[in-house]
């Protein structure tokens, strides 16, 4: 439960934001506690996401498009978590 809550697709937020979907691109933005009390935890979630996404990519992607994943570190506090939650959402 905590793996799929940590991902969210790019592009739901304002409209001067670029779609997380593209004809070319599925961006996928991930929030981890890669700075906190959990750290070793959270850069294993994204390292396997990656070696996850590179398969897919190498596969030709979904419907040909390719998986970009960006990580932002929540540092195990609520308020970065919005932080993170934000500048992934106006990416």
């Amino acid at each position: 439960m905590t793996l799929s809550a940590s991902f969210l697709i790019i592009g739901c937020g304002n409209q001067t934001s670029s779609p997380g979907i593209t004809d070319n691109e599925i961006l996928i933005g991930n929030i981890q506690d890669l700075s906190g009390p959990i750290k070793e935890l959270g850069f294993l979630i994204p390292a396997g996401s990656q070696m996850y996404f590179d398969y897919i990519n190498e596969q030709g992607g979904v419907n040909g498009r390719k998986i970009r994943m960006i990580t932002e570190d929540h540092g195990y506090t609520p308020q970065k978590s919005v932080t993170a939650a934000k500048k992934l959402i106006d990416k």
